[in-house]
């Protein structure tokens, strides 16, 4: 469960790519240390698991930067994934374009995270419901709960290049 929380994205491709590698380098590991077999067999069973679970959030898009079409994809993303990060951004605002380069390089780095974007064009309910002003503004969610927010670029200094 800790490798999951702190996977890039391609550190979980190399693991779903080949599971028979990751088996062959922990059995080399563990054969190394005077550790019991049950305990040896359970951690080659979570590392299956593991394998399985960054195979199906590849298949939900983790590790990608999504365009979310309209308020009901950012509903479903919201409520149905432990968490996500969702920038309300507008395409003629240079400071959004700025962020979302930002937010691609962050997508690789915490794959257990679920990134996105959404228009504010295309989602007026959301901005009024979340009162949204400023743009950019970046919204975290933890099982569908707003825990955090960025707005505009006060928080990252108040400059254009601020650190990733």
């Amino acid at each position: 469960s800790s490798i999951i929380a702190s996977a890039t994205a391609a550190q979980a491709q190399a693991i779903i790519d080949d599971q028979s590698l990751v088996e062959e380098q922990l059995w080399e590991e563990l054969e190394k240390e005077d550790i019991p077999s049950h305990i040896r067999e359970n951690r080659l069973e979570s590392l299956k698991k593991q394998a399985q679970d960054f195979s199906v959030m590849k298949q939900k898009s983790y590790g990608e930067y999504t365009l979310l079409e309209d308020e009901r994809k950012f509903l479903d993303l919201t409520t149905s994934e432990k968490l996500c990060v969702v920038h309300f951004f507008h395409p003629d605002f240079r400071r959004c374009a700025i962020l979302d380069q930002h937010l691609e390089t962050l997508t690789k780095k915490y794959f257990e995270t679920r990134f996105a974007r959404i228009s504010v064009d295309t989602a007026k309910f959301l901005v009024t419901k979340l009162k949204v002003q400023v743009l950019p503004a970046l919204f975290c969610f933890k099982k569908g709960i707003v825990v955090d927010k960025v707005v505009g670029f006060e928080d990252l200094g108040n400059t254009d290049d601020f650190r990733t």
